[in-house]
């Protein structure tokens, strides 16, 4: 390459530094007046908080409106008076919603009193209550467990709690001859302190004034027992009351007491807790079922809670809510992102890229200019400070990883050019007229030029950085056989490493001939 060709590579690659370098300042310039990052995150987090406040109202509501449904928890004050704040009226409430059923209400009332509670007050108004239950219809039934003795406890003490009970029973006409046993088994790594009894002796309640019941067929009216059922290991107690069997032995129960009904989908089985303990595990095993059958169950639970069983009834708010929350009728637990990207949509870039929505420093600007230029330095310096404001994404270098090896993986398609036009082949040997400018008419200003080689044309550069292609070469034939036809013959041919015109090329060859 002559001194000149050289200068004007030299003025070309200036030309091109200009030009990028406006470019990527205007892009800066355009990216720096963008919403910045932090307040585009804050929006982002303020719609996430929303989204899940909103989801969490839609479950406290799915809760609040299944509890009511299924597991109405009647709340007592500090006095356990169940006679007034209208309790029995809010349960008799409750049962009278089933009552405009296909088919038929069933009603199980259950009195934990294996440890005898110390306000005699309570007992006796569940025991009302549960005659009167008993006396509404013939479809309810009583589970009353006896006061449990245990080591602590003398002996008289037992038999007195037990008289308590059976007194109370007698004075409000509860049919109580139908003595049923409740078997437990312990587990088999239970230690030899583990003195818990493996009976307890229950009673099936029913109102006297009924000669019959509908429960006859039922599995513990004709057995007059349940069970063996496992105890609860004692490193699974919840507290310290050494009295709680746990909750699948209550589900057990509740199991006992349905084999053989053959209850319908559209009967209605109503758990009615008087004097849950302290676990309150009758409302957890109601609701367990009451789960695992995806709501299609036909039971029901209602239960006179005591201020104590406050955490209980979170517990099973708790529940339920997460049996919601793993439903196929909760919504998604994240917010689906924005389906536009505001800032790729409204940031133009001339040069520059984005990835989502970050900048950066485009690939194809590395090769621009040889290495060891002083265009390259600079252009190298350019991309510095662009990095510097804008970092370069974590994961995008190992996105581009991965891209690569993709690309190294899959198999390109291999496929053939199709010359065809209108169903006709196309003549590739035909000669084809190109539009040519005159040399006297080229006002243009020329940068650099590559001179072709044997089939390949010469490739120009003016100053207004447009291309010119054509054939400078000082043969009108090239040896491959491709013929070039030139417009005039004015145009330029080198020779001797030297432009002339072909005009003046062929008129020194006449002169010589």
């Amino acid at each position: 390459m002559d001194a000149t060709q050289a200068e004007h590579a030299r003025q070309v690659r200036e030309a091109t530094l200009a030009q990028i370098t406006a470019l990527v300042e205007s892009d800066i310039k355009a990216l720096r007046q963008r919403t910045p990052d932090h307040v585009l995150k804050a929006i982002a987090a303020a719609k996430d908080l929303k989204y899940v406040k909103d989801r969490q109202m839609q479950g406290d509501n799915f809760v609040h409106t299944w509890m009511a449904e299924y597991c109405h928890c009647e709340m007592l004050d500090e006095t356990l008076s169940c006679k007034g704040n209208n309790v029995l009226p809010n349960v008799l409430k409750y049962l009278g919603q089933f009552r405009g059923i296909a088919g038929t209400q069933y009603v199980l009332c259950l009195c934990d009193y294996t440890v005898l509670p110390a306000n005699v007050d309570y007992v006796r108004d569940s025991v009302e209550l549960l005659a009167n239950l008993l006396a509404s219809s013939s479809n309810n039934v009583g589970l009353l467990q006896l006061p449990l003795p245990h080591r602590s406890m003398a002996s008289s003490t037992s038999v007195k709690h037990r008289r308590t009970v059976e007194d109370l029973l007698l004075k409000a006409k509860i049919n109580a001859d139908s003595v049923t046993a409740l078997l437990f088994e312990k587990p088999a790594d239970a230690s030899a302190s583990d003195k818990r009894s493996l009976t307890q002796t229950c009673l099936t309640c029913l109102f006297s004034g009924f000669d019959a019941t509908s429960w006859s067929a039922s599995r513990v009216l004709q057995e007059c027992r349940m069970g063996p059922f496992p105890l609860l290991k004692v490193a699974d107690f919840l507290g310290y009351e050494t009295s709680r069997k746990g909750v699948p032995l209550h589900e057990g129960i509740l199991d006992a007491f349905m084999d053989g009904m053959g209850f319908s989908e559209t009967d209605r089985l109503v758990i009615v807790d008087l004097c849950p303990n302290r676990q309150a595990e009758f409302a957890r095993a109601a609701v367990n079922k009451m789960i695992a059958s995806e709501g299609k169950s036909c039971m029901r639970y209602v239960g006179l809670f005591r201020p104590e069983h406050a955490d209980v009834k979170a517990e099973l708010s708790g529940k339920i809510y997460s049996w919601w929350d793993n439903s196929s009728a909760a919504p998604a637990k994240r917010r689906a992102g924005d389906d536009v990207d505001l800032e790729a949509a409204t940031v133009q870039l001339q040069i520059l890229s984005l990835q989502g929505s970050k900048p950066i420093w485009p690939s194809s600007l590395e090769d621009k200019f040889p290495g060891g230029t002083p265009e390259h330095a600079k252009l190298l310096a350019l991309r510095q400070e662009f990095l510097n404001e804008f970092p370069k994404p974590r994961a995008l270098s190992q996105m581009g990883r991965q891209a690569s090896s993709v690309s190294q993986q899959t198999q390109r398609l291999a496929a053939e050019c199709d010359y065809s036009q209108d169903g006709e082949p196309l003549d590739v040997e035909r000669c084809v007229d190109l539009a040519t400018v005159p040399v006297a008419e080229l006002k243009e200003t020329m940068l650099s030029m590559v001179t072709g080689r044997p089939g390949k044309p010469s490739i120009m550069i003016t100053a207004e950085y447009a291309l010119w292609i054509g054939n400078t070469r000082n043969v009108l034939e090239e040896s491959s056989g491709v013929p070039w036809r030139l417009g005039s013959d004015k145009e330029l041919v080198v020779v001797n490493k030297s432009a002339l015109p072909l005009c003046e090329l062929l008129r020194l060859k006449a002169a010589h001939d």
